[in-house]
Formats: C-alpha cells, sequence, structure tokens
C-alpha cells in the first residue's frame, strides 16, 4: 500500500505525495498504514542499528514539528523513493535537512528530481541551506561497507550522488546522536551541504557559529533532545571539539578531509 488517497501530483514515472501531519488528521488510518509501510523500508535501507527511530517517532515528527514531512514517490502500489525532509529556524535562518533518503534501484534518475525538488522547495521557504546525512566508506569498517553495499536499493545516498547534485562535505567529524539507547550513536557518516544563501558564509568557509546553528540546530530537532543544551549531547560535543575557532570549510564530498588527514 502506497499513497494513492495522498496528496500528490502526477510525474511521468510515477505518482509523488507528502506524508504529513493534515493527511493525519484527515485520514489518521490510512496515514498510519502508509508509515508503517514506509518505515519498513527504511528499516530495510538502513539496516544498522541505531539508525532509524521507530514509526511512533516518525509519527510525533509528523505531528509537532510544524515543517517536518516524508516526501514519497510510489509506483504501481509500491514505494519506490521515501526521504524525512524537514526545516528549522535558526539564527542564520530557516535550514532544511533531508535524511534517511532510498529509491529503488532503477530509479535514480527519479532520486535526482525528489531531491532538486526538495531543495526548491525549502528554498522558496526561505531555507538558506540544506544539510544532509552520508554514509563514509573511508571511515565504515569493513563489516559496515559490506552491508551498506548489499542493500537492495539504489545507491542514490552515496557521496558521488550527491557530489553531482551539488552537495559538499562540512570538513569536520560528524555523527547522528543516539535516539536514546547509549552505544547506537552512528558515527561512520559525512555531513553533506548544499548551500543556497552564500550570504551564511565567511570568507567562503561556515564560521565555527554558523556550523552549531546548522548541526546543532538539526541535533536540537530530535525527539530524544528536544528542549534539552544539545551542547551535553556526547556525540554532538565530540563533534564540536574539531571545529576551531576559526571555521571549518566546505570542500568536495570525495576529497581527503583535514580531520582525517590528522588522524581524528
Amino acid at each position: 500500500e502506497a499513497c494513492g488517497a495522498f496528496q500528490s501530483r502526477e510525474t511521468q514515472a510515477a505518482v509523488w505525495a507528502m506524508l504529513t501531519r493534515e493527511l493525519f488528521a484527515v485520514d489518521p488510518a490510512r496515514a498510519d498504514k502508509v508509515l508503517k509501510s514506509y518505515h519498513r523500508h527504511l528499516k530495510h535501507a538502513y539496516p544498522g542499528a541505531g539508525e532509524v527511530e521507530g514509526p511512533k517517532t516518525l509519527e510525533r515528527y509528523l505531528k509537532n514539528h510544524p515543517n517536518w514531512d516524508i516526501t514519497l514517490q510510489a509506483e504501481k502500489g509500491r514505494i519506490v523513493f521515501g526521504a524525512n525532509t524537514q526545516r528549522f529556524e535558526s539564527a542564520l535562518g530557516p535550514i532544511a535537512v533531508f535524511e534517511h533518503m532510498f529509491a529503488a534501484k532503477g530509479h535514480e534518475a527519479d532520486a535526482e528530481k525528489a531531491v532538486a525538488d526538495i531543495v526548491a522547495r525549502h528554498a522558496s521557504f526561505g531555507a538558506k541551506a540544506v544539510l544532509t546525512e552520508l554514509n563514509d566508506p573511508r571511515i565504515m569498517t569493513k563489516a559496515q561497507r559490506k552491508e551498506d553495499e548489499a542493500r537492495p536499493f539504489a545507491r542514490c545516498d552515496n557521496i558521488e550522488f550527491m557530489k553531482n547534485l551539488g552537495f559538499k562535505a562540512i570538513d569536520a567529524p560528524y555523527g547522528q546522536p543516539s535516539f536514546g539507547i547509549p552505544g547506537e550513536e552512528v558515527t561512520h557518516l559525512v555531513a553533506g551541504l548544499r548551500v543556497i544563501d552564500d550570504t551564511i558564509l565567511s570568507g567562503g568557509k561556515l564560521s565555527s557559529d554558523a556550523h552549531a546553528q546548522i548541526v546543532g540546530g538539526f541535533h536540537a530537532t530530535f525527539d530524544n533532545l528536544l528542549g534539552k543544551d544539545v551542547n551535553l549531547d556526547p556525540t554532538y560535543a565530540a563533534i564540536r571539539r574539531y571545529v576551531p575557532a576559526s571555521g571549518v570549510a566546505l570542500v568536495a564530498l570525495d576529497a581527503e578531509r583535514t580531520f582525517l588527514q590528522q588522524g581524528a
């Protein structure tokens, strides 16, 4: 079951839809069914411990975060593309995020269109940049790389794909905080950033404060960190230790990053 009854628009290939808080109010039973189907796909795409939050948490995001939604694409009754997207306010202005993207094999072109649509949609609401998380093979273990390569999905969330869509790497370590279970932090990641408004940069870099606004602002939206001081989260605190006061560069996603050269 995909999303035939939801707000959608026809494309040449499939039906696009957005699962939002309004749709839970209109048809909660169907919205719940779609969300559970989407979550099953997420777990197949991101099988590692701590990589994906549970369906109830996703439902809370949809209902309680005004600019958090799920972008889906369905074809012949099955979900062939999905991503969590949100936009949060910061001192820099609105910052957009999309994460946990997946696409069925053969739908790489649709994934490209989806990312372009997500960027354009959030830019129309004034987003200054779009942040995403990507697996980084250079810091993954052999077992993690093997698991990643075995996923039954198109390689639309990898470094090469996102580089071609204008994303750059934030030249600092990155990790996804635990969703409340110690030891389930995800640290084999790189933070990709697509800058929409370059006034957020200083000399071509993200200042230390701008980095905190973007990365810290995103982490502060996590269900288990809401209303808490994100600086006390051990994963975020570890990231910030490698952000110099002079700021952090944006480099090509496939470039060797400074902190890796320094053995961080």
